[in-house]
């Protein structure tokens, strides 16, 4: 790509997408683990994953659902009628039947819900965008929902009380999600949209709620981008990748959560399996 080229997609399959050679937000976090974690980049497809990517396309892609996905009739995933069923079909993944109507009911959750569901009755699934950085290196983004006024993102909770969900998003790094996608819509579009979180509860009652996030938590969420970016370029131009320690030896310090009263002093030891007194 030339310089701050920029090319939009909304035909792109997943697997095309995830062969795009360029720095996505979902591995540049890891730059914040070390940049040692980011060129290792050791993520393989979880059953989670999966079971999140057979989610999207059953909420933001209903109508795909079951030209993707198929439910295996038998009992046992072996022998000739198992292998005739696979190669029959290939093309599609293969679930079982109470993951596949459980993945249905949360699509019905989603789409039910008077907030969520309008939020999904225009604009485009699964936009990927792919753009050149000032520095000459590609980065990419996969939109699950795009609307000409906002970016709209779909995610799964144990629940979406505000006071459960909030702590997850912030550690998860969602609003650092935000900022990536919203960068990337800017980069292809001109246009820097709002961005809203669709919860669902991944159990009964699968329950709803649609989340805007502050200018606050997105500024934040720029300025890791901002950080970890300017480590990667770092790295990449001396091709040094230091781990957690940098090169220097840590030291443990008493944690802030340990319910340890200072004023007490141990009075006694055990070194070696032997009491030795203070």
């Amino acid at each position: 790509m030339s310089e701050l080229a920029c090319m939009i997609r909304n035909d792109a399959t997943f697997a095309e997408y995830a062969e795009w050679d360029a720095v996505n937000q979902s591995r540049l976090k890891l730059i914040e683990v070390s940049p040692k974690h980011y060129q290792a980049n050791a993520r393989a497809e979880s059953h989670a994953f999966n079971v999140g990517m057979s989610v999207h396309t059953a909420v933001l892609e209903p109508e795909q659902y079951p030209l993707e996905y198929v439910i295996y009739p038998g009992k046992t995933r072996r022998g000739k009628e198992w292998d005739a069923f696979k190669a029959a079909n290939s093309d599609k993944e293969i679930v079982k039947e109470n993951e596949y109507q459980h993945h249905l009911e949360i699509s019905r959750a989603v789409r039910n819900d008077p907030v969520a569901g309008p939020l999904l009755t225009d604009g485009k699934p699964e936009v990927s965008i792919l753009w050149e950085t000032a520095h000459g290196y590609d980065c990419k983004a996969r939109i699950d929902w795009l609307k000409r006024d906002c970016i709209v993102d779909l995610k799964t909770a144990a629940s979406v009380n505000p006071s459960d969900f909030e702590r997850a998003a912030y550690r998860y790094g969602y609003h650092t999600q935000a900022s990536w996608y919203r960068h990337a819509v800017y980069v292809a579009t001109g246009a820097l949209l709002r961005f809203k979180i669709i919860v669902v509860e991944k159990t009964p009652p699968f329950d709803v709620a649609v989340y805007s996030l502050s200018d606050e938590l997105l500024f934040e969420g720029e300025k890791r981008i901002a950080k970890s970016l300017a480590i990667l370029h770092e790295c990449m131009e001396t091709d040094t990748w230091p781990g957690v320690s940098q090169g220097k030896e840590l030291k443990l310090e008493l944690p802030a959560w340990a319910n340890i009263n200072s004023d007490e002093f141990v009075d006694s030891l055990i070194i070696a399996g032997e009491e030795v007194s203070l």
